[in-house]
């Protein structure tokens, strides 16, 4: 995925079905990317979305639609970016799901967002099938039309040698906006990713800042100075082994905060670039997408499928090692 965002200069990443309970998903880190908003099943596994956005991007919580998201049928991320005055949703749908209670909970959405911003923008697995008309999907694209909301993805989302299916989508207000949409086979997933580059108006450029500690050699010598200095009478005449500990770390965390305090910095723009990726790792992300392509599209056979297995496999250990 980071050899994607680096190469397209992605700012914001809408993710489904991450499988993650709450406490793993806060401890994953894209680097340049900050966790805006999320959302972990709480009666069951699997599923879930969440919404990451760069570093330079401003955004703000919208808590008022928290009462909105519902394991299973309304799995529900979604945040303001202040900028572009606009409402980004993602949302997973189980396909076992209640749908009018899906369509009962996206027409809420929608028309709480209308009242506090200008555009919208909702996308994610919706396990409803816009090349196959019925009665749900007639009733969902009515919702659409009704708000002047449309669905800019036209082609299949998820290919297998037996069926085609657009489920995944991404659907924002029906303007005469220039929007360049694209389909991306990340090489690893059997849903293809939607990209989408929609013009706004320019804003002014800031300085890009971040908060980082300075470990330089006057800041360690003053910690290791304080360390030794440092008698521990508090800790050691406590009988209580867990009460000794936090005794330890508040005074450890004291003299490390001030050895080492946090500043805001600005970043170079040289210091954005991801070095780790090299071309080999392009080409091997490459030959990947097109071994899945193969394995969508064909019935390859046992020997075919064990090669793209242990490409994969490698594809991995790889990217572990950058």
């Amino acid at each position: 995925m980071m050899l994607s965002v680096e190469r397209r200069h992605i700012n914001i990443l809408c993710l489904t079905e991450h499988w993650l309970k709450e406490d793993q998903l806060n401890v994953i880190n894209i680097d340049q990317f900050k966790l805006v908003s999320k959302y972990c099943r709480i009666s069951s596994t699997l599923g879930g979305s969440c919404i990451y956005v760069n570093n330079t991007i401003q955004y703000k919580e919208v808590p008022w639609f928290d009462n909105l998201g519902s394991d299973k049928v309304f799995e529900l991320s979604v945040v303001e970016l202040l900028e572009h005055h606009t409402i980004l949703a993602c949302i997973y749908r189980s396909p076992d799901s209640d749908f009018y209670e899906f369509l009962n909970k996206l027409e809420a959405l929608v028309e709480k967002a209308s009242l506090k911003v200008k555009c919208i923008i909702l996308c994610g697995d919706w396990n409803v099938n816009f090349l196959h008309q019925n009665g749900k999907l007639q009733d969902l694209q009515k919702l659409l039309r009704m708000n002047n909301l449309i669905n800019v993805i036209k082609v299949p989302m998820r290919i297998t040698n037996l069926s085609k299916s657009l489920i995944d989508v991404v659907i924002v207000n029906n303007n005469k906006e220039e929007r360049l949409v694209e389909v991306l086979d990340m090489g690893y997933s059997d849903h293809l990713a939607q990209y989408v580059c929609m013009k706004v108006n320019k804003v002014q450029e800031r300085p890009i800042m971040m908060y980082k500690r300075q470990f330089t050699n006057t800041n360690m010598d003053h910690f290791r100075h304080v360390m030794y200095e440092e008698k521990w009478k508090e800790v050691v005449k406590v009988n209580e082994p867990n009460i000794s500990f936090t005794l330890f770390m508040n005074i450890f965390m004291h003299y490390f905060n001030v050895a080492f305090p946090v500043n805001k910095v600005k970043i170079k723009v040289n210091y954005m670039v991801q070095r780790w990726i090299t071309k080999g790792l392009i080409v091997s992300r490459n030959k990947l997408c097109i071994l899945r392509k193969i394995k969508r599209m064909q019935c390859p056979s046992a020997e075919c499928l064990e090669y793209i297995r242990l490409d994969q496999r490698i594809f991995r250990k790889v990217l572990n090692e950058a």
